[in-house]
């Protein structure tokens, strides 16, 4: 197509007839060579945009991998882009030269924006970084790329026990507890501070005994504990493919990883 568009608009070239106006609308090859430098590029970002505009399934969970894309693409469009601006320049082809001046300009703009509206590739963003986390077939790859892979994991681990409010039981537990062991501090120095501890220790393995139920403190560190053996859990599964179903990996993993999994619905 783009020869057929070349011969037509060269043959309407000198014609003083309505094939002649063909040129005013018509690329000619330069403009065809910025179309080439560019091409990779904005197929790129036409494909992301396409992916994230999708109804059928989640989709917050490609931001990160498609601001790493985009920019690969950048970086390797660019480096072909000064190797061709290098071959005009010793061809002395300033038209050429020119162009591609013009495609690395265009490329940093694009690059500068995308800085501009996701700060750290999108890392920064924990419903994104969560969203690609989760996903079995990237599993947080593009953080790692960025290097935020373990701080987002402390700070998820951080703020997944801070969102762990004990139930009314366990607070009457842990208030009942720390009562009593003031009670027994409150004899520190004496001769029975020992005793008094160590009867208040065999009391709770006593308690944990006949009731069968769990220290509240340990109810509430569990499922922190928890979070961290399941991310290494998922982390050695096998990965799943790009196209597969998120929400049913989540649904049949829910039992083996069950604090991601909540996590995981989220997004």
């Amino acid at each position: 197509m783009k020869e057929v568009i070349l011969t037509v608009a060269e043959a309407s070239s000198g014609l003083d007839n309505m094939l002649s106006r063909l040129q005013e609308v018509l690329p000619d090859r330069s403009d065809f060579l910025v179309y080439e430098t560019l091409l990779p590029v904005l197929t790129k970002v036409r494909q992301q945009s396409e992916l994230l505009s999708g109804e059928m399934k989640p989709t917050c969970c490609f931001v990160i991998s498609g601001i790493c894309n985009i920019r690969n693409s950048i970086k390797r469009a660019v480096r072909i882009a000064n190797e061709k601006k290098t071959e005009a320049e010793e061809a002395n082809n300033e038209l050429h030269v020119a162009i591609y001046d013009n495609c690395l300009k265009a490329f940093t703009a694009l690059e500068d924006d995308i800085k501009d509206r996701f700060p750290n590739n999108g890392c920064l963003n924990e419903y994104w970084a969560l969203a690609h986390l989760v996903h079995p077939y990237y599993k947080g790859v593009g953080l790692r790329q960025y290097g935020k892979q373990e701080e987002f994991i402390d700070k998820l681990v951080k703020d997944h026990e801070a969102s762990r409010a004990p139930t009314p039981e366990e607070a009457a537990a842990l208030k009942a507890k720390e009562k009593k062991n003031k009670s027994a501090l409150k004899r520190r120095g004496s001769d029975e501070d020992e005793d008094a501890l160590t009867a208040l220790l065999r009391e709770e393995a006593a308690a944990k005994k006949d009731t069968g139920k769990e220290d509240p403190q340990t109810l509430v560190a569990r499922p922190v504990e928890m979070l961290r053996a399941e991310l290494n859990r998922y982390m050695s599964m096998p990965h799943e493919e790009l196209d597969c179903d998120v929400l049913a990996f989540w649904r049949e993993n829910q039992n083996l990883l069950p604090e991601l999994a909540k996590l995981a619905r989220y997004f």
